[in-house]
């Protein structure tokens, strides 16, 4: 009699054990992080950078789209020398403010923050671009 009252218990004990176990693993079970977007109307903004003698870059936004907490700028850049089109590519950087700031900005695939290397002064050209879009789109 008293063996059966242990088996008894000890069943008990064992299924309160598998429950207790299914609901932390279940709630350990990690979520997975969402990714939200946002496009942000394009603003018909464009911006020029001097690269040196007869050398400037314009910058004109083709797309603006709003990631998490950042920004991605799709730019199309028309680079003359010698005030002819010499080349013309696109490149996508992403924006990171903070408290409706520049905080940095850098072109998809590299970490480089742009605004703190100022080459011929390409930073000022993307901080004021940068801000711009910080403190309005918050």
């Amino acid at each position: 009699m008293i063996m059966a009252s242990i088996k008894k218990q000890y069943s008990m004990i064992h299924k309160i054990f598998y429950i207790i176990l299914i609901f932390s693993i279940y709630s350990c079970k990690e979520e997975a992080t969402k990714t939200v977007e946002k496009n942000i109307q394009v603003r018909n903004t464009s911006f020029v950078h001097s690269c040196g003698s007869g050398c400037a870059l314009t910058y004109k936004e083709i797309n603006l789209t709003k990631v998490n907490s950042n920004f991605q700028a799709k730019l199309n850049i028309t680079m003359h020398i010698n005030e002819k089109k010499s080349d013309e590519y696109s490149e996508t950087y992403t924006i990171e403010c903070k408290n409706k700031s520049v905080k940095s900005v850098t072109i998809n695939g590299d970490n480089e923050n742009i605004i703190l290397n100022d080459i011929n002064g390409v930073s000022d050209a993307f901080k004021n671009y940068a801000n711009g879009i910080c403190c309005c789109h918050n």
